[in-house]
């Protein structure tokens, strides 16, 4: 799986498939939506929230692009940038 990123099917499904990770999203995205109802509140017009391991093309991609669409579902303007894709 190396060579492949979390963009990969294969690499997501094995990642979102781990023990944590639903737990993990769960929480996460908890958290966020509390956090985005107080930006929707003062106005704000944009967030940006940040997640990472350790190589940036696994784990992060996988988690921050479910995480991504699970938010979408609720009517926000996403956008999904994987930093550190492509540097190797």
């Amino acid at each position: 799986l190396r060579p492949l990123t979390g963009e990969d099917t294969v690499v997501a499904e094995y990642v979102l498939g781990q023990p944590d990770a639903e737990p993990f999203l769960d929480a996460y995205e908890a958290a966020l939506r509390i956090a985005l109802e107080g930006y929707r509140t003062e106005n704000k017009r944009y967030a940006t929230v940040a997640l990472g391991c350790p190589g940036g093309k696994h784990r992060s991609v996988a988690l921050s692009s479910e995480l991504g669409r699970r938010i979408a579902s609720e009517s926000v303007s996403i956008r999904v940038v994987h930093r550190d894709l492509g540097r190797e």
